[in-house]
């Protein structure tokens, strides 16, 4: 049964004013030794998952993506700018089950196999709470996943796709991340589907739009759209549209681990 770990200020001074608080020097120091003490002994490394990106990624992380392994010590630099408001913003996850993700009030929430004894020292317990919560006993429903995936199959009918809107464009969406700058557009022909099978990152999601409509209906897109900026067009697609055909890049052992759940379930 999970349980959910919360590692929040224990100072309403820090939690509101987050980085800029006072304080906050010596609630990260006690965040990164409690928090690094439960990583290191997690089972198997930790991923990234659930990545937002709403503004270019910083330098130093301008690598992440979903599936980017990571060391401990990088992902208490992820925790701690999580906490403290800066971001990147993501989920770790670890195959033994372990979650991190981050509150809106300095806080860390781990979710876990299973309860374990934490201690707080005399200096920790002054600026970090500890708070176990069991789960609900109705949990939420989630929607279900996409599970079609960008194999050799999918790739062959983007170019049967290109090649029947012809001499319209057909477009193809990569959601790589979460977040207006998650998002990457690329004009697909017959010649150059293999090149973007190549250029796709794992565990992306893909969906495939045939001949979009250059001025739609406003009533196609009452629904919901996405703008789409590639080259020199722009258009405005209707969220339905996007999700005709869509799938999940696999990792390179074939095998799909991106989630992105189905809204149109």
């Amino acid at each position: 049964m999970t349980v959910e770990l919360v590692l929040a200020p224990a100072r309403e001074t820090l939690a509101a004013d987050l980085g800029d608080a006072e304080e906050w020097g010596a609630y990260e120091r006690a965040l990164r030794e409690v928090l690094g003490e439960v990583l290191e002994e997690a089972a198997g490394s930790l991923t990234v998952d659930s990545l937002i990106v709403n503004e270019p990624l910083p330098e130093r992380f301008a690598w992440l993506h979903n599936g980017a392994s990571l060391d401990v010590p990088t992902a208490l630099d992820l925790a701690v700018g999580m906490a403290a408001g800066t971001g990147p913003y993501c989920a770790l996850r670890t195959p033994d089950g372990l979650e991190l993700v981050s509150g809106w009030d300095g806080a860390i929430h781990l979710f876990l196999p299973a309860r374990r004894e934490i201690r707080l020292s005399p200096g920790q317990d002054a600026v970090l709470r500890l708070e176990w919560r069991d789960p609900p006993t109705e949990l939420p429903q989630d929607a279900p996943l996409i599970t079609a995936v960008a194999d050799e199959a999918f790739w062959a009918a983007v170019r049967e796709a290109a090649l029947s809107a012809a001499p319209r464009p057909a477009l193809l969406a990569e959601r790589w991340a979460y977040g207006d700058l998650g998002l990457r557009w690329f004009i697909v022909t017959p010649d150059n589907v293999q090149d973007l099978a190549r250029t796709v990152r794992p565990r992306s999601l893909l969906s495939v739009v045939a001949g979009p409509d250059l001025d739609p209906d406003p009533a196609e897109l009452e629904d919901g759209f996405t703008d789409a900026v590639v080259a020199d067009l722009s258009f405005r697609v209707a969220d339905r549209a996007l999700s005709r055909r869509r799938a999940v890049v696999p990792d390179a052992d074939g095998i799909v681990r991106g989630r992105w759940e189905d809204e149109t379930a």
